[in-house]
């Protein structure tokens, strides 16, 4: 960001972010004396990346708060309606009274007086000067989170399946879809920090629950955490894995038949491209992170639930290795099964196997228009994972890909970038 003055106006340039500049809308003390007050200007911006992409599913946020406080001076607190996507002006808060130990903090809230978002760095202490302009700048993020819903193996007996999660404070939140082999859903706008209790349920078509599941978690959209959760069900069993990703979207996985759901990632090897799109030339590429290579005799890449056996895999150390639906140039390994790597677009669970069956990496994707923020792919294009997100964690979330750009050399009309990041 950076701010220019030229013949007293001011000019404004944004880069990753939505700024928003304040005007005061409150009852200012009147000065004192000529040199008691200064001016405080806010440079405030809602940083990309730690909102959803598609605007319907934004948390909205209706005014931009800041309260100035102080021990020697009342408390002054100014409001700013504003609306999500809009751009402002930057503006000067005036008449602040001059002094040290300046508590300055700043949030947006909703209708309801909810706070949307935090300022990053919490609270601000400032000296104010007599006639002098003070400049904060301020990166607010997000304390609503999400929880994302992704299960396997659903039954045929199954009509619908809904998630609700009640928290300790008697809040609910809910929702439901029809039934699916593969369902991806999402519970939205959760406040930060908000423990309680995750229940889903299958129903018939009259209604009654055929199965069940609970555990208890809290929703914290300021740091990344995994919880595991395991689930109980009559007459089958239910095992889930949950991820806490900045800003706040628990990824909940789970399988009702065979799938395997990942307690743990070791990430020795990472996932890190799917060409599901491209027909008879789907791909899965992972990447070694390691300096040293690794070897393995025999490796197996399950698609949901479904395991195919890869032998005499060595994958070269910071190195790539592409398992692939047939032999082209840039496939190291095509299994002899012709449909062993037959990706939809509805979405799979790949799962990267030990001949021991310890799980170096999972991931469970959908495509098309969803919820849970994995990129729409159009053509015979790959998705791709951001390498700043290179983690088996990371590449959990549909927020850290990308949809490819870059044509593959003797494949018109494909886009990938196989063997490389």
């Amino acid at each position: 960001m950076s701010v220019s003055k030229i013949g007293g106006m001011v000019s404004v340039a944004t880069v990753a972010g939505m700024l928003l500049m304040v005007v005061s809308c409150g009852k200012v003390p009147d000065p004192v004396g000529p040199r008691s007050s200064g001016d405080l200007e806010l440079q405030v911006q809602v940083k990309n990346g730690l909102g959803k992409r598609t605007s319907q599913l934004k948390t909205n946020f209706d005014s931009l708060i800041i309260e100035v406080e102080a021990e020697d001076v009342p408390a002054i607190r100014f409001s700013k309606p504003v609306t999500a996507g809009q751009a402002l002006i930057i503006d000067t808060l005036s008449g602040i009274p001059a002094g040290a130990e300046r508590t300055i903090e700043v949030r947006t809230i909703d209708r309801n007086g909810s706070t949307v978002h935090e300022d990053a760095a919490g609270v601000h202490t400032v000296r104010i000067e007599p006639n002098f302009t003070t400049v904060i700048q301020v990166v607010l993020v997000p304390v609503r989170g999400s929880i994302y819903l992704q299960i396997a193996g659903v039954p045929t007996d199954i009509d619908s399946m809904g998630a609700l999660f009640i928290s300790d404070g008697n809040g609910e939140w809910t929702t439901t879809v029809a039934r699916s082999p593969k369902i991806f859903l999402s519970i939205d706008g959760i406040p930060n920090k908000t423990a309680g209790v995750l229940k889903v349920a299958g129903f018939t078509v009259e209604g009654d629950t055929l199965y069940r599941a609970e555990a208890e978690l809290v929703v914290d959209a300021r740091s990344t955490n995994s919880v595991d959760l395991s689930f109980n069900t009559s007459p089958g069993g239910v095992v889930f894995e949950g991820t806490l990703e900045l800003p706040g979207a628990v990824a909940v996985s789970g399988s009702i038949n065979d799938v395997t759901v990942a307690a743990s990632e070791q990430g020795d090897l990472i996932i890190t491209e799917i060409m599901y799109a491209a027909n008879d030339s789907e791909y899965i590429e992972v990447f070694n992170p390691d300096d040293q290579d690794h070897f393995y005799d025999s490796l197996y890449l399950e698609i949901d639930g479904t395991k195919r056996l890869f032998t005499d895999v060595n994958v070269e150390g910071k190195g790539f290795y592409v398992f692939g639906r047939k032999t082209l140039p840039w496939v190291d390994a095509a299994h002899s099964t012709a449909s062993a790597l037959d990706l939809s677009g509805n979405g799979n669970w790949i799962t990267v196997l030990t001949k021991n069956l310890l799980v170096l990496d999972q991931v469970v994707f959908t495509g098309g228009t969803n919820n849970l923020e994995w990129p729409k792919v159009s053509g015979k294009r790959s998705i791709c994972l951001n390498s700043s997100a290179c983690s088996a964690e990371q590449n959990n979330f549909g927020r850290n890909w990308l949809i490819a750009t870059e044509g593959i050399d003797g494949a018109p009309s494909q886009y990938g970038t196989p063997h490389q990041i």
